[in-house]
């Protein structure tokens, strides 16, 4: 049901501004996209090794601080991979498109919202073409809201402008909605989510903290009410564009999820959390005032019917606890997690992997709401979380079945123990050669068993998503012995 009326949009400037600072946000954004159309038009085996040279190129402009270069770079692989795109693809993909605010409620006497339109980087030779912005509810998928915009471009940068939007032209009701940027004939690119609330979001959060501060804190549900008092610090009318738990997920459906966990500990003094099925995200407390974040995926409960394998995923530098459920192979680990069953943890590595300790105190926490297998826990890493992952190999061999290794691994003292150990080594990784593996390998000795297998035409980054199912199948082939020799 079409209830919104078509606005014009505002008149373009008349020079291009500088582009504003490309954010977390817009990174993760073009990633996901470029990892969407990997899982729509998989490459062919001869196109992957140039995949992935362009990919692991573009990281360094990541890593060099280049952000609006590497979103370009990202882009154009996406386009790559899109059948018959054409330049005004690549020109609609330098758009920026943000509804402010994002998460909105409804004042007769306060401003309406506005569609804020600006560049991420330079499409040389763009020339204007009018989009429409789509608003589409996630609860009915017929019901949606237009709006025309004209994308001016002044030396292959597209200008800002704002759009207002009027919302008593339309029925707006409270709840989210996905929110595309179409160009006429072309493909939709996805812009985020804009939320509708029934009341100002602090409001909302304030009434849910009131019925938490009713229950005792130092009570038999002191773990349960620590989980879920930090899922609701998470919900703000002001995501941010750094911390992908706040920009990935819109608050109101975050909030609905945490009441439903506070009546669950507050009338019916229930673990909300006891065989949870899904995927959601909590913290773990470690002392000291730190709080390790992760995200956690459960099969569903009917298979739960006997000790879960665990498997830890631990991402790489310069990403989140976010990556390996959203992002490496478009979150294919989950879909591995309920075809196997296992329950996956995705934590911080650069927490996780500061104290061997912290691995204990996450299977004691985990047991309070799954049934685990304690003869099967697995680490599975890439690039520093299989740093993280190897170390643990060794400082934990005892706990740990198996570590996988993803184009990375820690070179460990001469004859030390480990668990067993798969390295998977991109063959043209230019960060974790093939070369430096082998010699890593061969400098631990034969005390650590230890599989190194070189993957064709892969480099440092897509090859997670491409070995993930190789990296599974070896890990739960494996479970814990006694070992006499420690």
């Amino acid at each position: 049901m079409i209830f919104a009326l078509l606005l014009p949009a505002a008149l373009p400037a008349t020079a291009a501004p500088p582009i504003p600072q490309p954010t977390r946000r817009d990174l993760a954004a073009a990633y996901l996209a470029f990892e969407s159309a990997m899982h729509e038009s998989p490459p062919r085996p001869e196109q992957r090794a140039e995949l992935n040279q362009r990919f692991d190129a573009l990281t360094a402009d990541f890593f060099s601080a280049r952000i609006s270069d590497a979103i370009r770079r990202l882009a154009e692989l996406t386009l790559s991979l899109t059948p018959s795109a054409l330049p005004v693809d690549l020109a609609a993909r330098s758009v920026r498109v943000r509804i402010v605010p994002q998460v909105y409620c409804h004042d007769p006497a306060g401003p309406s919202p506005s569609i804020e339109l600006s560049a991420l980087f330079d499409t040389p030779g763009a020339e204007a073409f009018t989009a429409e912005v789509v608003l589409r509810s996630t609860a009915d998928a017929e019901r949606e809201a237009r709006f025309p915009v004209t994308l001016d471009f002044v030396e292959g940068r597209v200008t800002s402008c704002t759009v207002p939007m009027n919302p008593s032209d339309f029925a707006l009701p409270p709840g989210g909605y996905s929110v595309s940027l179409v160009p006429p004939g072309r493909p939709v690119i996805d812009a985020g989510w804009f939320v509708v609330t029934p009341a100002p979001i602090t409001e909302l959060r304030a009434s849910a903290a009131s019925v938490l501060q009713s229950i005792d804190a130092a009570g038999p549900q002191a773990r349960e009410l620590a989980i879920v008092r930090s899922r609701l610090s998470t919900i703000t009318d002001r995501p941010g564009e750094e911390k992908s738990a706040l920009f990935l997920t819109d608050p109101l459906a975050r909030l609905n999820e945490v009441r439903e966990e506070i009546l669950a500990i507050a009338d019916q003094r229930r673990n909300p959390y006891h065989q949870r099925a899904g995927t959601y995200w909590r913290t773990l407390e470690l002392g000291d005032g730190r709080v390790m974040p992760m995200w956690i995926h459960a099969p569903g409960t009917p298979r739960m019917l006997g000790p879960l394998p665990v498997v830890i995923a631990l991402h790489g530098a310069g990403g989140d606890e976010s990556l390996f459920v959203q992002g490496y192979g478009k979150g294919r680990i989950v879909e591995l997690a309920d075809s196997a069953p296992f329950l996956l943890v995705s934590p911080s590595t650069l927490l996780f992997g500061s104290d061997p300790a912290i691995l204990d105190r996450l299977l004691d926490d985990l047991a309070h709401d799954y049934p685990i297998d304690r003869t099967r826990i697995y680490l599975l890493g890439h690039s520093l979380g299989s740093i993280a992952a190897s170390g643990l190999a060794s400082a934990r061999r005892e706990t740990v079945a198996a570590a996988a290794c993803i184009a990375g691994f820690r070179p460990l003292p001469p004859n030390s123990r480990t668990c067993p150990i798969l390295i998977l080594a991109g063959e043209i990784d230019p960060i974790f050669t093939p070369v430096a593996l082998r010699a890593a390998v061969e400098s631990t000795g034969a005390q650590a068993p230890i599989d190194l297998r070189i993957i064709a035409n892969e480099g440092h980054t897509l090859i997670v998503g491409e070995c993930l199912p190789q990296a599974i199948e070896w890990l739960l082939g494996h479970r814990r012995l006694e070992r006499t020799n420690p």
